[in-house]
């Protein structure tokens, strides 16, 4: 019992301090966090021989636009893009293979927008030649977040995970990985697929 409120307060505490570290970002506006293209997150909760993986990933970087797509084309394209992810998962998260972990996708939503349509206009007023489908496309912004579960055959604490993001996707350059384990919080800014964390 004592473990599981522990993990709780932990899970809170990161997701506090993700908060924290994305008000200081540049800002479009009055409580409006930039949107940054080629900038992830990813959460990596522990417990025992379980692994979960969080992700906010911008949609840009994972099919292309971030628009809500009304083409058959664009629609294919999105849906793509997500069973992209999900097959990449085991070369984007790499753990040892002694651990025996197999992936599962629990969770996955491609478009999740936030609400910057107010500060864009702001900031880059409409032409009046501009087609407002057009203008909408431009200040939309949507994110793809997915959560993993891994369960493996092995411990997982103290293990050390790689990963490769920007090989399954050029244009996700930057992810800010964030580690719950037991009593433990660390992290690391992955940058091009350098770097890594222990669990």
């Amino acid at each position: 019992m004592k473990s599981h409120v522990s993990a709780l307060i932990a899970i809170v505490a990161l997701t506090s301090s993700i908060a924290f570290a994305a008000s200081k970002g540049h800002k479009h506006g009055k409580g409006h966090v930039a949107h940054q293209h080629g900038f992830g997150k990813l959460n990596l909760i522990t417990e025992g021989n379980k692994l979960t993986a969080q992700f906010e990933f911008p949609s840009e970087s994972i099919y292309g636009f971030e628009y809500e797509p009304t083409s058959e084309a664009d629609k294919k394209k999105r849906e793509d893009g997500g069973e992209k992810l999900k097959a990449s998962i085991e070369t984007i998260i790499i753990l040892d293979a002694k651990l025996g972990c197999k992936f599962e996708n629990s969770k996955l939503n491609l478009h999740v927008t936030e609400d910057h349509q107010e500060a864009e206009s702001a900031t880059k007023p409409q032409s009046s030649n501009e087609p407002k489908t057009k203008a909408k496309k431009r200040a939309e912004h949507s994110e793809t977040h997915a959560e993993f579960v891994a369960q493996c055959t092995s411990p997982l604490a103290g293990t050390t995970v790689n990963f490769g993001f920007t090989k399954a996707f050029p244009k996700l350059k930057r992810v800010k990985v964030q580690v719950v384990s037991g009593d433990k919080q660390t992290g690391a800014e992955i940058l091009k697929d350098k770097g890594a964390v222990v669990l």
